[in-house]
């Protein structure tokens, strides 16, 4: 990896989340905050989630992987952030995609436990139709990823 590109010469940069950090009321209380932290919609590439458990495990692939990207703040955010995931995932340099088409350089967790822990994803792609006299119809994909489908 280039010198430029290193972690250690980032402390404070984008992280791509993928699993439980992507819920808001999780994420505040990992940062210690009061208040809900801005993320944005954003994906990886290059990997692919298993499942540990009901967890998400972000492992080499060719997948495109969709998430958020959250602005770290500070040294002790970022310590937090490794304190909450440190069991089984280690800090890993990836390139975010944002949902504004901007390619950035950040870091993400990836699975650092025992690939024979891991179990493959079922995916169930569910599509709720909203309709609202204001709006019109709006037409939203949820995936949902169980091990219970399995």
């Amino acid at each position: 990896m280039d010198s430029h590109l290193s972690l250690e010469a980032q402390p404070f940069r984008k992280e791509f989340f993928y699993s439980t950090l992507i819920n808001l009321s999780i994420l505040s209380k990992v940062l210690g905050i009061s208040y809900l932290p801005r993320i944005q919609a954003a994906n990886t590439y290059g990997y692919r989630l298993k499942l540990w458990g009901c967890y998400s495990a972000l492992v080499n692939g060719s997948e495109v992987v969709h998430g958020v990207a959250y602005e770290v703040q500070s040294a002790i955010e970022k310590e937090k952030l490794e304190a909450y995931e440190r069991n089984q995932y280690y800090v890993a340099g990836c390139l975010i995609k944002l949902q504004d088409g901007a390619t950035v350089f950040g870091s993400t967790f990836r699975w650092s436990g025992d690939p024979g822990e891991l179990k493959e994803r079922v995916v169930v792609v569910v599509v709720i139709i909203l309709h609202s006299a204001a709006s019109g119809h709006g037409i939203y994909p949820i995936h949902i990823s169980s091990p219970l489908l399995q």
